[in-house]
């Protein structure tokens, strides 16, 4: 079913607002000026910035998932090949996509354990199926590994699969957020540190 289009146009200048301002900092106020709708016409869409907020993230992990599924189609050789290959093909996307990665990461802070929200029965369950979508690429790939002889675990797949996706998020949110800082204080380009992450899950799976 279309998104209506008014939908559309505010969700789209929510995104720009977030990427802006940040989600903490944004009102529905500075996102009706951005959406060139009154706000009275803002709430009859979207209750609250939070509303919204979710909104945006549903839309990035559509687009994220679109993006894997295209890498994924491309892939070639054996599973760990594949393997080390997708993990640098999403280090390239997220390069690209540092917007994305930062309000990926705002979002996470601003919707901490600690914040109180409910979100809606619908958006959640699409939210959550959305999240698993990496899990089941990264699945798929070690299982080809396992199959083909060129991958070894010493742990459970689904820990390792989670392990692998949750460190490597939290590692492209904090580079997106705080790149010039990681840099002054280790003394080396953050992409490089993301790189010889890759490399250690590479090592350690590969069959020898």
């Amino acid at each position: 079913m279309n998104e209506n289009p008014k939908r559309t146009k505010i969700i789209e200048a929510s995104k720009q607002v977030f990427d802006e301002v940040g989600i903490g900092a944004a009102t529905m106020h500075i996102i009706a000026d951005a959406s060139g709708i009154s706000r009275r016409t803002m709430y009859r869409y979207f209750e609250s910035k939070e509303d919204l907020a979710y909104k945006v993230l549903l839309k990035y992990m559509n687009e994220w998932n679109r993006a894997q599924e295209d890498m994924y189609s491309q892939l070639e050789g054996l599973g760990i090949e594949k393997l080390e290959s997708h993990l640098y093909a999403l280090l390239d996307y997220m390069i690209e996509n540092r917007h994305m990665i930062r309000f990926m990461g705002d979002f996470d802070y601003y919707f901490r354990d600690s914040f109180d929200y409910v979100v809606e029965e619908e958006l959640g369950e699409n939210l959550n199926r959305s999240f698993h979508g990496s899990d089941s690429i990264f699945r798929e790939i070690i299982e080809i590994g396992l199959n083909d002889g060129s991958i070894r675990i010493k742990e459970d797949i689904d820990l390792l699969v989670a392990t692998i996706t949750n460190v490597l998020w939290i590692f492209g949110q904090g580079i997106a957020l705080r790149e010039e800082h990681i840099r002054m204080d280790s003394s080396v380009e953050p992409t490089e540190m993301f790189k010889c992450q890759i490399r250690l899950y590479i090592d350690s799976l590969r069959v020898e």
